[in-house]
């Protein structure tokens, strides 16, 4: 960070490089060879080390914003992993892949290049004033004219930041739900309505992002004018006050140019921050430092499962209540019932998905060890599992670290090791 303070100050003097060097031009002696070398060699210099300081200045810019969101995505994925009721998994996706993109393009780039061009402002009126107090404070005042539509507008764009980010999430939903219910659509011959339906979707948030752009555009709109007026005038007036050779008021004005133009990119840069702090609110909410809990003591030989008086609510209905029953290693049991007698909560309470109960639920070892149920405990094998978009062996083992003999030895217990060990020098 420090290095980057440094080369942006450094950089931020390209805005006098072109008035310094039509002053210099005003004072050379075309006649003279040795003038127009030095003066030829002293102005690409001035443009080298200006663009050497930018293009460090760049890589060190994007390094800091590659570090912060690595670190932001890291917080977010493992506050899912922990808390995965918080947020659905199409909102996981629009954080990590459209907001993320939003906020760094348009709030943080925008957070951290503004004082570059806040210090190119204060170097060209440092300029403009040293050459003519009156004319350099009149440039000055016509370039911050511009800032007027920036204060105008600034409640629109926030307000407009807020409607692109929740349109962008109802678009991600409607996408997620057609692709993977699609086999549901085809079935019910309902193909025209639901295409029909998520182009509707679609259309709105390209209608909102439409209207996003354009109130920024016309934000931007606004400054032509008093652009012009900045320059034109003080300009004009330095002609007539005759206290500056021409050379010098249009090195003036090449430097008001350079000022306006830090400004513009200072007001563009205000208006991004202003439209994406919503999404970047959300973003640094859910991307919270958090760490994974380490897991816990294990029971590698179960004797039994013990449930004492266990009684389940919700909203005040009461699901069951005192169970009391002991599940021992060498019994095969099964749960029978009619739909909605709470056979799956009661696996949930079992498994540790669900905490909310009375009671006492105990799992012993034949060591005699007790633990109380939890997901970092027990493993559940899923009627319906996810299969990732990666490796056969990283859909077994999801990156956990387990050798490939002992991955073959138990495929081959479930009788899938011939079709995977086949397979396994394809990875």
């Amino acid at each position: 960070m420090v290095l980057y303070i440094i080369f942006a100050l450094l950089y931020s003097c390209q805005g006098i490089v072109i008035p310094v060097i039509i002053q210099m031009a005003g004072h050379i002696d075309s006649s003279d060879s040795r003038d127009l070398i030095v003066f030829t060699l002293s102005s690409i210099s001035l443009w080298v080390a200006v663009y050497a300081f930018m293009y460090i200045e760049n890589i060190l810019l994007r390094s800091i914003i590659r570090a912060f969101n690595v670190s932001l995505s890291e917080n977010i994925l493992k506050n899912h992993a922990v808390f995965p009721k918080n947020i659905s998994d199409s909102e996981l996706c629009s954080l990590l892949t459209q907001d993320l993109g939003i906020v760094d393009q348009e709030f943080l780039q925008s957070f951290l290049i503004s004082p570059v061009w806040g210090a190119s402002v204060l170097v060209s009126v440092i300029y403009l004033v040293k050459q003519n107090l009156i004319v350099g404070s009149l440039f000055t005042v016509g370039a911050f004219l511009m800032i007027l539509p920036q204060f105008i507008f600034k409640r629109k764009l926030k307000e407009s930041g807020e409607l692109l980010s929740s349109s962008k999430e109802k678009n991600l939903r409607a996408i997620t739900d057609f692709g993977k219910g699609i086999e549901t659509i085809i079935c019910n011959q309902a193909e025209k309505e639901n295409v029909k339906q998520t182009l509707i979707t679609l259309s709105e948030m390209e209608t909102t992002q439409f209207k996003y752009y354009t109130l920024q555009n016309l934000v931007m709109f606004w400054t032509g004018p008093l652009k012009a007026v900045g320059l034109i005038g003080p300009f004009v007036i330095g002609l007539v006050m005759k206290q500056n050779s021409i050379t010098t008021l249009i090195a003036m004005m090449s430097a008001s140019t350079y000022l306006i133009n830090p400004l513009q990119q200072i007001l563009e840069a205000i208006a991004s921050i202003q439209s994406s702090q919503v999404i970047k609110d959300k973003l640094l909410t859910f991307g919270s430092e958090s760490e994974i809990p380490s897991k816990g003591l294990h029971i590698h030989t179960l004797e039994e499962i013990q449930l004492k008086n266990v009684t389940k609510s919700y909203d005040n209905q009461e699901i069951f209540r005192d169970v009391t029953v002991t599940f021992s290693l060498s019994q095969h049991n099964l749960m029978v019932g009619d739909s909605g007698i709470g056979k799956t909560t009661l696996f949930r309470l079992i498994s540790g998905q669900d905490k909310a109960y009375s009671g006492k639920i105990i799992f012993k070892s034949i060591d005699g060890r007790e633990l109380t149920p939890n997901l970092d405990n027990i493993a559940i094998i899923h009627q319906n599992p996810y299969v990732f978009h990666t490796s056969v062996r990283h859909n077994l083992t999801l990156y956990q670290d387990y050798s490939d003999s002992l991955l073959i030895s138990t495929l081959k217990k479930l009788d899938y090791g011939r079709l995977v060990v086949i397979n396994w020098t394809m990875n």
